[in-house]
């Protein structure tokens, strides 16, 4: 059992919870909250358990944990739970998938609800009104420590997440309706800007590569941003890449995500892919393993000036000194994705197709970059493989690939 994680076992009939909250206490807790052990049976106190869990969880996390327990021995839930309640249970098991920086937007949030009254309500007495209210205050009460308001966008994207926490809270019992005011809230919120997709052009590219290639510092970063503008995948995915997920005939496994955090965690699309990527790219690749003598298979194939996987914060600051004198207008690194997505798109690649490849859905590829499609380019410096004649390859490989 990992430090910080609450772990819940039945005990002559009732269920009991035990944990420790760091490395450094080795004390263990232990509660009794007075619970029947009837996960076998529809579960309902078990359920509680399950909330008691979280919220200890939840209270280590924040570093709110209380060592006397009281507060965690004094709650029985009642029938319905509160929907600051529901939110830390869904908060809980968020912190597992999501990134660090994710989960200060969602923290963010939480604060919202509890400034609002919104955390004290019961889950089930939200109505569509109270949500379109809290819309609106979201847009006009300002942040006491800034005094500005959210955008829209941002309240948007809030009153998204407060959706998502309701069907999670459906779907595991604490909530009774299933008509979701949050999402029909979401509605409300008009205007908000609409982020246009980055797309470098082939002359840009071009420059950017043979910036890198020239540059004494910078050249060690030649493979890495090769491969990120051949093939759209995620920065965190190519920065979880080992030697293994290379396969000898060309195609590479997308598995798992590195995150700003250093954790390794499943693919944002929550499955793994596999692909062909263009011939002289992953000679690139296997010119970098050759000239790194003796290797593991488990080593990470892109690695930094100091020998570590290459850090976000690193390459931000590279990448925008490589565009400066490459003469390239500065866009966020993220744009190598964008690129490679748009000129598919540009060659008349299908969104579905696309999205097989680079880990999207259709919809998010229609909304996020095939509307957004316009002008021409011309063929990229990089040889690219047509993704569609990678679909019957992936298709093949579907029941290969690893799926989470």
């Amino acid at each position: 059992m990992a430090v910080g994680e609450v772990a819940i076992y039945a005990d002559r009939g009732k269920l009991r919870l035990r944990w420790r909250t760091s490395k450094t206490d080795p004390k263990r807790y232990t509660l009794s909250p007075g619970l029947d052990d009837d996960q076998f049976d529809g579960g309902q106190q078990y359920k509680q358990a399950l909330e008691i869990k979280a919220w200890i969880e939840d209270d280590i996390a924040r570093g709110m944990f209380d060592p006397t327990l009281r507060r965690y021995s004094e709650r029985r839930r009642s029938k319905t739970a509160t929907f600051g309640q529901v939110y830390s249970l869904f908060l809980a098991e968020k912190r597992k998938q999501v990134e660090v920086r994710t989960m200060e937007k969602y923290e963010g949030l939480r604060r919202h609800l509890e400034r609002h009254g919104y955390a004290q309500l019961d889950a089930n007495a939200i109505t569509l009104d109270r949500a379109l209210t809290f819309g609106k205050l979201l847009r006009k009460t300002p942040n006491p420590n800034t005094g500005k308001c959210l955008s829209a966008t941002t309240a948007g994207e809030h009153m998204s997440n407060l959706a998502a926490a309701w069907d999670w809270g459906l779907e595991q019992g604490f909530i009774d309706h299933g008509s979701n005011p949050w999402r029909k809230g979401r509605k409300s919120i008009k205007g908000g800007k609409i982020r246009e997709a980055v797309v470098f052009s082939d002359d840009e590219i071009e420059r950017i590569i043979s910036t890198i290639q020239q540059h004494r510092h910078y050249k060690i970063y030649l493979p890495w941003a090769t491969f990120l503008l051949s093939t759209g995948v995620r920065p965190g995915e190519a920065r979880a890449l080992q030697w293994k997920h290379l396969l000898p005939d060309g195609r590479v496994r997308i598995v798992e995500k590195l995150s700003r955090d250093k954790v390794r965690r499943i693919p944002k699309n929550k499955k793994g892919r596999t692909f062909k990527i263009p011939p002289q790219v992953f000679d690139l690749l296997m010119d970098l393993k050759r000239s790194r003598g003796d290797v593991d298979e488990n080593d990470s194939v892109f690695l930094g000036a100091q020998g570590g996987v290459i850090g976000d914060k690193t390459w931000y600051k590279a990448w925008n000194k490589i565009l400066k004198m490459a003469g390239v207008p500065v866009r966020r690194p993220y744009g190598t994705r964008s690129t490679v997505i748009t000129k598919a798109l540009l060659k008349g690649e299908s969104p579905l197709v696309v999205g097989t490849v680079v880990g999207n859905t259709p919809a998010t590829i229609y909304r996020n970059y095939a509307a957004q499609v316009e002008g021409d380019f011309l063929e990229s410096p990089i040889e690219k493989v047509s993704i569609s004649e990678q679909q019957t390859a992936q298709e093949k490989e579907d029941e290969e690939v690893v799926v989470f």
